[in-house]
């Protein structure tokens, strides 16, 4: 138990490579053939230890096991295992209708419409930007101006001013989930969103940390 320990300990202290599969399971058994269930990247060892049916199982390249557990019966082994491979199934699935759908998704975006990103720690920042160009999956974004139409502090309500350009042009490509027509990533800390034509709020200035 100790030796396990510190292995696994210096393999993530110092990235040293993981156990290999056969390590897991016992010597007689270390030769032999996984199942493969079609459809899925499992690799599923079945062995007997005692009185205990034992079943291993191996999920894509991964040398460290999925699961690896006792039953007291080779039904209930099987069962689980049969559990385990339609689960799987539909999760690759369903991995493949996401990809499927980000390859075919085009973005709603058109010239002069205009996002909002609302962002901040502490207090709530916001910011407007206008589409001024779209080039395929590409749109060229450019900030925009804003102006306070109500104020009660700490709160604050602005709209944009269009075509009132405020620093450099950027190209994003956006994504989806955002509605229909998506979401731009402005950076680290910033998304931009379809502006749905209401003021909006933001810190009244000197009342933010």
């Amino acid at each position: 138990m100790y030796h396990r320990v510190a292995r696994r300990f210096m393999e993530a202290a110092w990235g040293m490579p993981a156990m290999p599969r056969g390590s897991y399971l016992p010597p007689d058994v270390r030769d032999t053939d996984p199942v493969n269930p079609e459809g899925t990247d499992l690799a599923i060892w079945k062995y007997e230890y005692g009185n205990k049916f034992v079943a291993i199982a191996f999920q894509g390249r991964a040398n460290k096991p999925l699961w690896h557990y006792n039953f007291k019966s080779d039904s209930s082994r099987e069962a689980y295992i049969r559990e385990a491979i339609e689960n799987r199934k539909s999760q690759l699935q369903q991995k493949q209708d996401r990809m499927q759908e980000r390859r075919e998704w085009q973005h709603g975006f058109q010239e002069d419409d205009i996002l909002v990103s609302s962002w901040g720690y502490d207090q709530t920042n916001v910011n407007f930007y206008q589409v001024t160009k779209v080039i395929g999956a590409t749109i060229i974004l450019q900030e925009i101006s804003s102006k306070l139409v109500r104020s009660s502090p700490p709160q604050d309500y602005v709209v944009p001013i269009k075509d009132h350009f405020v620093g450099r042009p950027i190209r994003k490509i956006p994504s989806g989930r955002g509605g229909e027509k998506g979401y731009v990533r402005i950076n680290s800390v910033q998304y931009a969103y379809p502006w749905n034509g209401k003021p909006q709020y933001e810190t009244t200035t000197g009342w933010g940390h």
